[in-house]
């Protein structure tokens, strides 16, 4: 997924992304933003990936699970090594510890219920804190 924001453009010719020339690469943070469990309510979504693609990389990769609705869908985040043009890359406003402002190949994963299984070979279950309904419809995320 890719986030531009104003002055970024993509190349209809071959898709590569050109970042505004006053935006720099955004120095890594440790750590992984809080998940959501309304990630499509307000600006949730943007103000998380935004964080996500900014985070320092690791090996295993860090992935952010973030839920919404009931029945809970769930949408992981994480970054692509490499750096650009294929890996995600963070671009900031006023110098590299400034906001982050654009990103580009953050990995999205989409699943239309709760992934994973708990103990004992169960599903998981997302039911007490997850009772925000979509803004959308479920079949239009």
């Amino acid at each position: 997924m890719h986030y531009l924001s104003a002055g970024d453009r993509i190349s209809p010719a071959n898709g590569g992304i050109f970042f505004q020339p006053d935006k720099v690469q955004c120095e890594p943070i440790d750590g992984t933003p809080a998940a959501s469990s309304e990630i499509f309510s307000g600006v949730d979504y943007r103000t998380i990936s935004l964080a996500m693609s900014r985070v320092r990389f690791s090996v295993p990769v860090a992935r952010l699970a973030n839920f919404h609705g009931e029945p809970a869908v769930q949408v992981n985040l994480s970054q692509i090594p490499g750096g650009g043009p294929f890996g995600t890359v963070a671009m900031c406003q006023d110098g590299a510890f400034g906001a982050t402002v654009s990103f580009m190949n953050l990995f999205v994963e989409q699943f239309r219920d709760v992934q994973g299984l708990a103990a004992g070979g169960k599903k998981k279950k997302w039911v007490t804190c997850n009772v925000v309904q979509p803004e959308l419809p479920l079949d239009h995320i």
